[in-house]
């Protein structure tokens, strides 16, 4: 008790000054938690604020959105990408590379296809494709930090295989099963059971959402679900996270502060632009004020009227005064005010404020190309994440049942498990970002491949093309423009003009060298 005072007092003698307590901070002393068990604890009410902000609060919907589009945008593209590693192998035979380049090409384009069908009817609920599933999946990241999809087999005459799934919300986990481990019993925490090796093996959920007023099986049922049937994304934060909690959560105090105060200026400036005036008089039993000149200033009861209109004439004494009351609203240091505010706000989200508030007016192309850049830098990785937990895994999953039910031609079930590593390989792409001078970074890029620091994959897949697909194309547009006699001249100055071919057809259906054999 005495050296608890006497910190109070002289302050803590601890070594780090984090440690140290003073009259300013002893009474912030937070309790210590787990990573889960502080999910736990918080994240009734903090969910339910955050679904609050993200329907009710401009800047909590702009957080969502922006990030939503810049990491998933409509979908995320993936493809097959099981091109040979041993090619170096067979660099001495140009033709059999050649034929196994081919033989690859054929089943990766066969894939995205197959794949691309499948993404139209993935929803158990048929509600949605697969693209709006994944934006659907990025806002719950993100509002309520958990993507949770239930792997569904239900055979439809639309879907060539069964396979689709259903996206349900953190809060139809079953808290109500959490127990401790013990020998013999494995350990649940919000609804998630664990094996003695800290393990998902299965996950406990509603079969409706616990709020429902509707739904008759709400908290009444629950089903344990094992983990196998389960993707679930979250950000992980700490090692003793098992779930995730709103990616904001740092800004929502903030957000709902901002709100309040911005309201209430609003209401302000609202009154402010009311007239209103101050009638100074030494005869306060005489009740005077403001005419319009005509002979009704009363009402049928004998009250006096009060009226404001053009050409107001002002009734009052010698000594009687007037004045105006003018209204100090909108406050002239509120925009500064709330404009350091959106900073933190967007330092929270992880984006630019430039970004969140989609205001540039005072932004120079350096400031404005540096928070385009600081926004990919954390975009990135994100994107990166959101593949590796949500898209490649069931992209992967369509793959093999695809495969192993022999729906591809390019390759047998057998040929498929024999070298399933490799034909398992896919690489996602987010949303391209076009940039602020698009000459400049082509041009940019160009340099690059020419000095052999980039290639197509890198510079194609920044603008979320395939470059596979890209030359694909550029050759069937080759084939078709010869066929037609077209000649495309791509070189700078010439943009895509098109010319004739040195063998034009004429009006009577000769060519040119026919017609001048001919004269």
């Amino acid at each position: 008790m005495i050296r608890w005072l006497r910190n109070l007092i002289m302050g803590s003698d601890e070594s780090y000054k984090a440690a140290r307590v003073n009259r300013t901070n002893h009474n912030w002393q937070p309790k210590s938690h787990s990573g889960e068990d502080a999910i736990r604890e918080a994240w009734e009410l903090m969910s339910a604020r955050s679904r609050d902000l993200a329907i009710n609060s401009p800047v909590a919907k702009a957080i969502a959105g922006t990030l939503s589009d810049l990491i998933v945008g409509g979908g995320m593209q993936s493809y097959a990408v099981p091109f040979s590693t041993d090619v170096l192998s067979l660099l001495d035979t140009p033709d059999l590379l050649r034929t196994k380049i081919l033989q690859d090409l054929e089943y990766s384009l066969e894939s995205d296809e197959f794949f691309e069908r499948w993404s139209n009817h993935a929803d158990a609920d048929g509600e949605n494709t697969w693209g709006e599933l994944e934006r659907l999946a990025a806002y719950e990241m993100i509002n309520a930090g958990n993507a949770i999809l239930l792997e569904v087999l239900q055979p439809s005459a639309d879907r060539e295989i069964p396979l689709c799934y259903q996206l349900i919300e953190r809060d139809q986990l079953d808290t109500s099963k959490d127990r401790p481990g013990s020998p013999g019993t494995n350990r649940i925490m919000n609804g998630i059971e664990f094996d003695d090796r800290n393990r998902k093996v299965a996950y406990h959920i509603f079969d409706a959402h616990p709020s429902s007023n509707y739904d008759y099986r709400g908290l009444a049922l629950s089903s344990r679900i094992p983990a196998s049937r389960i993707i679930h994304s979250y950000m992980r934060f700490r090692p003793s996270q098992r779930s995730g909690h709103p990616w904001a959560q740092e800004a929502h105090q903030s957000i709902r502060d901002g709100d309040w105060y911005m309201g209430a200026e609003l209401t302000s400036a609202a009154l402010g632009a009311l007239l209103t005036f101050i009638h100074k008089s030494p005869n306060h039993d005489l009740l005077r004020g403001l005419s319009d000149g005509m002979d009704d200033d009363n009402d049928e009861y004998g009250n006096p009227l009060m009226k404001l209109g053009a050409g107001l004439i002002f009734k009052g004494g010698a000594d009687d005064e007037i004045e105006i009351a003018e209204s100090k609203r909108p406050n002239r240091d509120a925009a500064p005010f709330m404009r350091q505010i959106r900073t933190e706000q967007a330092m929270a989200a992880g984006i630019s404020p430039s970004r969140l508030t989609r205001d540039y007016q005072n932004h120079s192309y350096t400031s404005a190309r540096a928070a385009h850049l600081d926004d990919d830098a954390h975009i990135k990785p994100l994107q990166r994440f959101f593949a590796a937990k949500i898209s490649l895994p069931i992209r992967r999953r369509v793959n093999a049942m695809s495969a192993g039910l022999g729906l591809l031609r390019s390759k047998t079930p057998r040929e498929f498990r024999r070298d399933m590593v490799r034909l398992q390989q896919f690489e996602a792409m987010g949303p391209g970002r076009e940039q602020l001078d698009p000459e400049k970074e082509t041009e940019a890029a160009i340099s690059k491949l020419r000095a052999g620091l980039s290639n197509l994959q890198i510079e194609n897949g920044r603008r979320q093309q395939h470059w596979v697909r890209v030359l694909l194309q550029r050759v069937i547009e080759d084939n078709v423009s010869e066929a037609l006699g077209v000649t495309l001249d791509y070189s700078k100055g010439q943009g895509d003009s098109r010319q004739q071919s040195e063998s034009r057809v004429s009006v009577d259906g000769g060519t040119e060298e026919d017609d001048a054999d001919t004269a």
